[in-house]
């Protein structure tokens, strides 16, 4: 299986590295299909989450070398 690796800015940065599945379950979404739309669909909940924080959590896949 194919692995990604996320990684999050904000006030707790860290990296989550695991299959679609894995990361689907460790961020609570269940409907989606590709991993663009996992990143998408986080944002979107710490978008809405932190709406009147400062520093807020930005979250993007890291590119493969």
């Amino acid at each position: 299986m194919k692995t990604y690796t996320l990684v999050k800015y904000g006030r707790r940065d860290g990296e989550v590295t695991g299959d679609l599945n894995y990361l689907k379950d460790y961020f609570g979404i269940k409907k989606t299909t590709t991993i663009t739309a996992l990143v998408n669909k986080v944002q979107k909940q710490y978008d809405e989450r932190e709406a009147a924080c400062y520093n807020r959590t930005f979250i993007k896949l890291k590119k493969e070398e």
